[in-house]
């Protein structure tokens, strides 16, 4: 399955959104990361499929509810940074 321009363009727009935010707010933790994985590279869609790999694996186990609680603490502190500005 191919990816149309405008599917590439999207992704684009994400993954740029994305680093920013990362790199902009957590970039001491993003360097150690970086380097005690070295000398494999280290990028921002390794640590989001990562991420969601961890956390289908903590639901699949019965940490469904919590879960969804942590995520919608997370989301309820986004919205209130992003109120704020």
């Amino acid at each position: 399955m191919s990816s149309s321009p405008q599917d590439v363009s999207n992704s684009v727009v994400l993954m740029c959104g994305l680093e920013f935010g990362i790199s902009h707010r957590r970039r001491p933790f993003w360097l150690a990361l970086s380097t005690r994985v070295a000398p494999l590279e280290l990028h921002h869609h390794d640590v989001v499929h990562f991420a969601l790999d961890e956390l289908l694996g903590q639901m699949e186990n019965g940490a469904q509810n919590e879960m969804i609680n942590r995520l919608r603490r997370h989301l309820e502190q986004v919205d209130r940074t992003r109120s704020k500005s």
